[in-house]
């Protein structure tokens, strides 16, 4: 698994069966999430998956729930 940020990631889960999966991140704000997504070294490990996997990826806001 390419880890290419490791100080930016926050908590992570992982769900899925053998045709599906899903992975929630957490991160401190939306500019830290949208400045690992763009960052050259997520676009590098991005382009490993095209052609190989479709992909959805949301950012979505919601209040802390819990620490």
């Amino acid at each position: 698994m390419i880890n290419p940020l490791p100080h930016m990631i926050g908590r992570r889960a992982f769900v899925g069966g053998m045709s599906a999966s899903m992975v929630i991140s957490e991160w401190a704000d939306k500019e830290t999430a949208r400045k690992f997504w763009n960052s050259p070294e997520y676009t590098e490990a991005k382009k490993l998956r095209h052609g190989v996997a479709d992909c959805q990826v949301l950012l979505i806001e919601s209040p802390k729930i819990n620490d």
